[in-house]
């Protein structure tokens, strides 16, 4: 029985949407109807109101942790099926390929030149097909700059994104959160008593410099990623297929 070409790369795609999944379950975890504790001080100046919410669960420092094994996973994926089609088009000795992403389309034309030893023509095209540079297909670019970036520095922060807090009805006040700590939001209000019909929301994001990726939801932002990675796997496979390369 033929061994599949791309045994190893669909088999860490299964592992990065594993991590993506357990993301899920422990963003899940700080939501706005999980346990919590009010309170409301007044500022000195008497009618300043300070509105605190206290969860029982304190935001995990696992998000970043699992965030960074997605990625990589992710990016192992598209280097992986690269390398094993540049095994099989033209052997294994000196067989260094990976899935080229690049920083802008103008750098496209000379990275993907340097791999036509390593890649049937049709291949190239496809790859090319799919832009994997930024401004082109910026999830792709986010798996090659999310899993490189920090790799030998810090991991990149999730943190509380935009909160907001009303009375009866969204939009009513809208006031952007200042965390207090990881378990902790608090809302600054012009001497606004809400009552018990309060209601909040907040977002979880990540935190970067690169406005690709900052400011973003890492769930949506990883299931984009993990539909982009599986969308040049599935591909890439048929296109094998097409120009018998594999069975």
């Amino acid at each position: 029985m033929t061994q599949d070409l791309f045994t190893s790369a669909k088999s860490v795609f299964r592992r990065a949407n594993h991590h993506i999944t357990n993301l899920k379950s422990e963003i899940n975890v700080s939501t706005p109807d999980k346990p919590y504790s009010y309170t409301v001080d007044v500022e000195s100046d008497g009618t300043t109101q300070k509105h605190k919410f206290k969860f029982s669960e304190s935001f995990s420092d696992d998000i970043a942790c699992i965030m960074f094994d997605a990625i990589n996973n992710l990016r192992s994926c598209l280097d992986q099926m690269t390398h094993a089609i540049a095994r099989k088009h033209r052997g294994p000795s000196k067989n260094f390929a990976y899935f080229p992403i690049c920083r802008d389309r103008v750098h496209w034309a000379n990275r993907i030149k340097g791999m036509k030893n390593d890649l049937p023509a049709e291949i190239a095209s496809l790859f090319e097909y799919f832009q994997p540079y930024k401004g082109g297909n910026d999830a792709l670019w986010a798996v090659n700059y999310m899993a490189n970036i920090k790799k030998h520095d810090v991991l990149i922060p999730v943190d509380f994104g935009r909160a907001v807090l009303w009375e009866s009805s969204p939009g009513n006040d809208t006031i952007i959160h200042k965390v207090w700590d990881k378990n902790e939001i608090e809302f600054t209000t012009p001497g606004t008593d809400f009552g018990r019909n309060r209601e909040f929301s907040f977002s979880i994001v990540v935190r970067d410099a690169e406005e690709v990726v900052n400011d973003k939801s890492p769930v949506t932002l990883l299931d984009a990623m993990s539909r982009e990675v599986e969308r040049v796997l599935v591909g890439t496979e048929a296109e094998c297929r097409r120009i018998g390369l594999i069975p």
